[in-house]
């Protein structure tokens, strides 16, 4: 599970890396007049001291740590060559490319014995289902389906909790990530000049990290599974049907993600261009 996760983990981390890059190089081609001189003088009133990265760099090895086997190896200032167009900073897309099938041939082998039981339960359910007319005594056909349906539906949602603590732990890693990058992206928008903007970029990117992956991890993930467990149920020799109470709480799940989103976006958008004007009438003043 570990694995999984963290291999989610790196997959986004070089993502929101590298889409990082583009905001802050747009922002110094469009810097308004006077605002590189401002640049300058920061940098020069802070004695142009480099930020630390040690523990961005020791996050960065711990997550990497244990995926070596499925990914490239990749230093962390790789990543920075990258976003500079630096000679040497280049993404290894075949060793990615290499290292996912070498993890889904690892999953698929590990999960052979799962498999094959799940088939050899559906084919036992299946048989006694045609041979149901062979036998004088209805509830009990229905006892014995019922049964073996039960011991799948064990087994299916074994896998399904597995999946959601997986993602649990890849939301909690990414947060994590994004909360230790903050400081980072503060010091690049403040030597850009950009200081109502880095003032006001902090406590929006913490408040809604925090909010957003709350609601994911305990309503999310919690309706999903409820949707999944009642959608199952539904198969159950019954008399009535609960299969919309199923599909209701997946439409639940998708509208609460959606929500999250747009809040997320609209939050950060409307905070980045009040930073923005704040800066540019300060520059002007």
């Amino acid at each position: 599970m570990k694995v999984i996760s963290r291999f989610l983990v790196v997959t986004a981390v070089i993502i929101i890396i590298l889409a990082a890059a583009g905001p802050l190089t747009l922002l110094k081609a469009q810097e308004a007049p006077g605002q590189g001189q401002l640049r300058e003088g920061f940098m020069e009133e802070e004695g142009k001291e480099q930020v630390d990265l040690r523990l961005m760099e020791d996050y960065w090895r711990e997550i990497t740590g244990e995926v070596e086997e499925y990914l490239p190896r990749m230093e962390f200032q790789e990543i920075f060559k990258m976003m500079r167009e630096e000679e040497g900073g280049r993404i290894d897309l075949q060793g990615f490319l290499k290292g996912f099938a070498r993890y889904l041939l690892r999953e698929v082998s590990l999960n052979l014995s799962l498999m094959g039981r799940l088939v050899i339960l559906a084919v036992v359910a299946a048989l006694l289902r045609n041979l149901q007319w062979a036998f004088n005594s209805p509830p009990l056909n229905n006892l014995v389906q019922g049964l073996i349906f039960m011991v799948l539906l064990s087994l299916a949602l074994q896998s399904f909790f597995l999946v959601t603590e997986i993602g649990r732990e890849a939301i909690d890693r990414m947060v994590d990530f994004i909360l230790a990058l903050v400081p980072l992206l503060l010091t690049l928008l403040a030597s850009l000049g950009s200081l109502a903007s880095a003032a006001i970029f902090q406590p929006m990117v913490i408040l809604c990290a925090n909010l957003f992956s709350l609601i994911i991890k305990d309503l999310v993930f919690p309706l999903i599974f409820f949707a999944a467990v009642l959608m199952l149920m539904d198969h159950f020799p019954q008399d009535f049907k609960i299969s919309r109470l199923g599909l209701l709480f997946r439409d639940a799940s998708l509208f609460v993600i959606t929500f999250c989103l747009t809040i997320f976006v609209g939050v950060l958008g409307i905070s980045g261009v009040a930073g923005s004007v704040s800066d540019g009438i300060t520059l002007r003043t």
